[in-house]
């Protein structure tokens, strides 16, 4: 990777991402003569993406896992553009995944002397994402969180609480090749990282440089098997739980589901229930962080 100056980086800024205050960031970024743009919404990143793009070479992410995939859709395939996060989000499982930290010397020192990492892209219904997608109770948190007005990990673990006292299992198949699942689930999350936000690893052995992903499937239990499910959960060591099943894919997997929502990196979607997955192996260039 080529050194970079300080005029080819733009930080673009989701001043609604997470619980911090953002003006501390800002007047940092700023003190240091960083070029910043702020947007409130995908609009506003669609405009800014279409002004500045030819213009920087690293784009930096101030936000969490949604502002990272809004970002990154706009750097996919494109071979001198690289993306590197400042995460301040209420989830920033991409963030940790790759090793970025809420600290701007660190991020810029990252940036002037490392080179890059190709992640592997995949869709679901043509809707990038870069570190999960789902049906089930997680895209029920999503679109449940996404109501709320204030953001923070407090809301979004009663969106989860509420979402699994009212979400009923899922009725799906899933196409793999020759491989056919039927069945009802609690969950049905594609990894293409280990973690959600939070440090909660759905898919421990997931990895976004392998040019593979990982389909998870977490079979209805109890309101007795809670606590050792989200215990397993925070540690890592839910591959080891009976109501969990992990199916390595590497091309196009088909999910036919009784619910229409979904999500996408966090971002509550619906669709007709029909799920088309695909990959497309280090399709985005990330800043090294090691």
């Amino acid at each position: 990777m080529q050194n970079i100056e300080k005029s080819e980086i733009l930080f673009i800024i989701n001043p609604k991402a997470g619980p911090k205050r953002i003006d501390r960031i800002i007047k940092s970024i700023k003190t240091n003569g960083f070029h910043f743009r702020i947007t409130r919404d995908l609009e506003e990143l669609e405009q800014v993406m279409s002004q500045e793009l030819d213009n920087h070479t690293v784009f930096v992410a101030v936000g969490g896992d949604g502002t990272v995939n809004s970002l990154a859709r706009h750097l996919t395939n494109k071979n001198e553009k690289f993306l590197a996060v400042l995460p301040t989000g209420s989830g920033n499982g991409f963030a940790k995944e790759l090793g970025f930290i809420s600290n701007l010397k660190n991020l810029v020192q990252h940036i002037g002397k490392s080179g890059k990492r190709e992640v592997d892209v995949l869709t679901i219904n043509d809707k990038e994402f870069i570190n999960m997608a789902g049906v089930g109770l997680d895209a029920e948190t999503a679109h449940r969180f996404h109501k709320f007005s204030k953001r923070g990990l407090f809301f979004y673990i009663l969106s989860a609480i509420i979402s699994y006292f009212k979400l009923r299992p899922v009725n799906a198949t899933i196409l793999h090749g020759d491989l056919v699942i039927t069945g009802k689930f609690k969950m049905i999350t594609i990894a293409n990282t280990r973690r959600f936000g939070s440090n909660a690893f759905i898919s421990p052995y997931s990895s976004p440089f392998d040019g593979q992903y990982e389909i998870v499937v977490l079979k209805p239990f109890s309101i007795f098997w809670v606590l050792p499910i989200v215990y397993r959960l925070f540690t890592g060591k839910l591959d080891n739980s009976r109501h969990i099943n992990y199916y390595l894919c590497n091309n196009t997997s088909t999910i036919h589901a009784d619910c229409n929502k979904f999500h996408s990196d966090g971002d509550p979607l619906f669709s007709d229930g029909k799920y088309e997955i695909r990959i497309n192996k280090g399709f985005l260039n990330v800043i090294e962080t090691s």
